[in-house]
């Protein structure tokens, strides 16, 4: 993926028929007062179905209080659910409804509140405490990766940026397993709010094998891993990293190219026996540029972009920003975003339709460009569309 240059925002004209009206969707059901649950459903598909419930006449609070009297959730463990609730302090907690999606589903199927029947309640499954009696605290950490909410700043880089040497290493020799373990290891780690300051922090988190908490605890008593150490002062290393570094370069093309002996780009541009693709020909001729990080307003510039694009094809579809400027980067190393229509089996082919209108507009270098087989090449830089 490539970094796209800063461009001038494209306004955009107004719709005659909505220019400088506010939208107001009208109430219809003043006796109910939906809450979606964003925990398993996501922000995105959160932000859709609350547009989608207010179209049709229902109020969707954003913020869980009091007021609320149906509580909509797709968690379908109970407790884990019910543990969240009884912990957002609310006083009519026992009154509320607490309820599965397909009651959301079927309400809007009909449009209105449908009948609330056995099979939509999501049932308080958690025992009662007894008085007196201490709380088992709950861990909070996921081992999925998807339902773990990443902090904007690591509070355990020590041991990540330890982590990821590892990672990178073990996949330079090929051995999958140690790599993705590494890797699900930072990502723990990078999701805590807090400083790990003893292996005991550690005890109830997901993805932590003997290895990695043996590197913690070295670091922990010495301030430093000895094992990343040398693998950081080995050459083979330190050559494989410079090369995978090039957009086009994988770990077997750099190891080839390191088995020649090759051990800088200078080496490998002046080398007759190397045939460089497309893709790496474009890592090295714009290598300063793509490694470059993405500020917030560049990828903001890209999204109106975008927004332009898909919206010119489609007047439903949402468009999100994704990832870490969503979280509040200031700065990131590609930009995300998230096209949602409510068109049934449009996203088949509104990917296709969004690059190929983005292809008519000139806005960069044409030899910047990136591909989303079997979809068309699409000079944008560093971006990524993911339908829903």
């Amino acid at each position: 993926m490539f970094h796209s240059p800063i461009l001038p925002r494209v306004r955009k004209r107004p719709r005659p028929a909505e220019a400088g009206i506010p939208r107001r969707e009208e109430v219809k059901f003043e006796d109910v007062r939906l809450y979606l649950v964003e925990r398993k459903m996501g922000r995105s598909r959160r932000s859709f179905l609350t547009q989608l419930a207010r179209s049709k006449g229902f109020i969707v609070e954003d913020i869980l209080s009091d007021v609320v009297t149906h509580i909509v959730s797709e968690d379908s463990q109970a407790s884990s659910l019910w543990t969240w609730l009884k912990g957002c302090d609310l006083r009519n907690l026992t009154s509320m409804l607490v309820l599965d999606i397909s009651w959301f589903t079927d309400s809007m199927r009909e449009g209105r509140p449908v009948a609330v029947e056995t099979r939509h309640l999501i049932q308080d499954t958690l025992p009662t405490a007894s008085e007196g009696s201490t709380p088992t605290p709950v861990t909070t950490v996921s081992q999925y990766a998807c339902q773990r909410r990443i902090t904007t700043e690591n509070s355990n880089k020590i041991f990540t940026d330890a982590f990821e040497v590892l990672a990178d290493s073990y996949e330079f020799s090929e051995i999958e397993g140690s790599c993705l373990a590494f890797r699900r290891a930072a990502s723990v780690l990078k999701s805590l709010p807090c400083v790990v300051r003893c292996l005991g922090d550690t005890e109830d988190l997901p993805c932590l094998g003997e290895h990695t908490k043996a590197v913690m605890e070295e670091i922990l008593q010495y301030g430093r891993s000895f094992e990343v150490e040398k693998i950081l002062s080995d050459e083979r290393f330190q050559t494989l990293k410079l090369f995978t570094s090039v957009f086009g370069v994988g770990p077997k093309t750099a190891e080839k190219w390191y088995r020649r002996g090759l051990r800088s780009f200078s080496d490998i541009l002046t080398e007759p026996g190397i045939q460089l693709n497309r893709m790496q020909q474009t890592g090295f001729l714009h290598y300063e540029d793509i490694s470059r990080a993405v500020s917030k307003a560049e990828a903001r510039a890209l999204g109106n972009i975008i927004d332009e694009a898909v919206h010119a094809i489609t007047l439903d579809a949402i468009i999100a920003l994704t990832g870490g400027f969503r979280r509040g980067k200031e700065f990131g190393h590609d930009v995300d975003f998230i096209v949602t229509t409510p068109e049934l089996d449009r996203e088949r082919t509104l990917l296709p339709d969004i690059i190929d209108r983005l292809e008519q507009q000139v806005f960069t270098d044409p030899t910047l460009t990136f591909s989303l087989p079997p979809f068309p090449k699409c000079p944008l830089g560093n971006a990524a569309l993911l339908l829903v």
